[in-house]
């Protein structure tokens, strides 16, 4: 019986791999059956399709962070407006916590970098400063938590007489203008600044 042709294996980057005195290796042909590459090819969208959804959820958290008022300020301003005083600064709080340490490096490399409040206007602007202030999301953000907390806890001392809030109010107040660079966008189109305004609430005590 004849020997069985075993296909093999050659150098690509020869014309003729015998000739150049190349030993050419005789291997057992190992093309998947068309199961198999089916198994193969799903395991191939599975890995991409789960990349893509992480790059999807990075986009987003990124541009969350970097645009948008993050999640307990929202709460403490809606606490706020409900009078419901505490809960307010608690929301604060947390955001204070979780943001506080970028807000304050933030600030300090804004002012290493050579702005000042002149840097950040308040009121209407155009689209270019716009985008320049809210990427300053940290310090932004964490200004108008500490205004929220002192304008709570001074309705708070108000309708308590406890000098222990009216210590809260002060020390937030005061801690508004240690993040001075902060803007807080008003929805109806313009921006004002947490230290400012902290300041004024601080002249009325």
């Amino acid at each position: 019986m004849a020997n069985q042709q075993i296909p093999f294996a050659y150098n690509p980057f020869a014309a003729n791999s015998t000739a150049l005195g190349f030993n050419l290796v005789r291997i057992r042909s190992r093309v998947p059956s068309v199961s198999a590459q089916t198994l193969i090819f799903k395991e191939i969208l599975s890995k991409m399709k789960r990349n893509l959804f992480f790059l999807f959820v990075l986009s987003f958290f990124t541009f969350s962070a970097s645009y948008a008022q993050q999640v307990c300020l929202n709460k403490a301003w809606d606490a706020l407006d409900a009078k419901d005083y505490k809960n307010a600064i608690k929301y604060c709080d947390e955001c204070i916590q979780t943001f506080g340490e970028s807000a304050r490096k933030m600030q300090t490399g804004l002012e290493k970098a050579g702005n000042t409040d002149k840097s950040f206007p308040v009121g209407g602007v155009n689209e270019k400063t716009k985008e320049k202030i809210f990427k300053n999301w940290a310090v932004n953000d964490v200004s108008t938590a500490y205004y929220i907390k002192g304008l709570a806890a001074k309705k708070l001392y108000q309708s308590t007489s406890d000098n222990s809030y009216k210590e809260k109010a002060e020390e937030s107040l005061r801690e508004t203008c240690s993040l001075s660079l902060g803007r807080c966008w008003d929805p109806q189109g313009w921006f004002w600044s947490p230290c400012a305004a902290a300041r004024d609430e601080l002249a009325e005590m």
